[in-house]
């Protein structure tokens, strides 16, 4: 219940977001991104040594009152924001099928979602098995997660000049060529410095993808199915992708090793 609470964040904060833009409002989404990636960065330093100090336990006790402050600061909002020049009428949106059926770019966008963080899921979740095999400790895997997440806040203020330069599509790509290599460099690393650093990767993996695909989403759906659009991608990449990679991770890890694991989430991503 709480995975599937805090999972569901993601396209509730992208379906605010959405609506203010279609209502006329001046939303620099992917700059908001990258501040909740700084957010997210300094947490992991924090709890790296909160759980080297003070045991894993505290932060289920953090995560809750981060829940609760957030939950405050959402029933503040207003339930929909009125378009500028007056309220508009929204039509019922399709079916899931018919947007899938109707949308075949946007169906394969999210095929490829899933591949990409069934391979991504297999290097974040079970990165503390990578740590602990280069003689690293629960504060290193807290490093590796500040440069993971700080290093998309560049791309944040960058996003939307690459987007009218390379286009929404070519951005994608450029993502799922760099979610590779981070795999690769992970699997590749010597050591703790090297693997902290392989983590930089990420500006141009999935820091991109955040962003890039809820723009290339807003642009390839329908105005009445951005709202689901938004929904079905959140439920592909970390709903589908992240859970089927956490099903294969703990099967291979278990009969294999945690380089059998990386190598895996690679072909996957790949």
């Amino acid at each position: 219940f709480l995975g599937a609470s805090i999972t569901a964040l993601t396209p509730l904060y992208t379906s605010l977001a959405m609506q203010y833009l279609s209502a006329g409002y001046d939303l620099k989404f992917s700059i908001a991104r990258g501040c909740g990636s700084i957010s997210y960065a300094l947490c992991c330093i924090v709890l790296g040594y909160v759980v080297d100090y003070q045991g894993v336990e505290m932060t289920l006790i953090l995560q809750i009152a981060m829940l609760v402050i957030s939950i405050i600061i959402i029933i503040t909002f207003r339930t929909c924001p009125a378009p500028k020049g007056g309220r508009k009428e929204y039509s019922k949106p399709n079916s899931t099928w018919h947007v899938l059926v109707n949308n075949r770019g946007y169906s394969f966008f999210l095929l490829a979602s899933v591949l990409l963080f069934v391979g991504n899921n297999m290097t974040t979740s079970f990165l503390v098995d990578v740590v602990t095999k280069l003689g690293g400790t629960n504060t290193d895997v807290g490093y590796c997660q500040f440069v993971l997440a700080a290093i998309e806040f560049p791309m944040a203020l960058l996003f939307i000049r690459m987007k009218k330069r390379a286009g929404t599509l070519n951005i994608m790509r450029i993502c799922a060529v760099f979610i590779l290599i981070k795999i690769m460099g992970i699997l590749l690393a010597p050591n703790i410095p090297v693997l902290i650093g392989v983590h930089a990767f990420q500006m141009l993996g999935a820091g991109l993808y955040w962003s890039g695909s809820v723009y290339y989403v807003n642009e390839n759906v329908s105005g009445k199915d951005k709202i689901k659009g938004q929904s079905l991608m959140a439920i592909f990449s970390t709903g589908v992708g992240s859970g089927v990679g956490s099903l294969i991770s703990g099967w291979v890890s278990q009969r294999y090793n945690i380089d059998v694991l990386v190598m895996t989430g690679a072909v996957c991503a790949s």
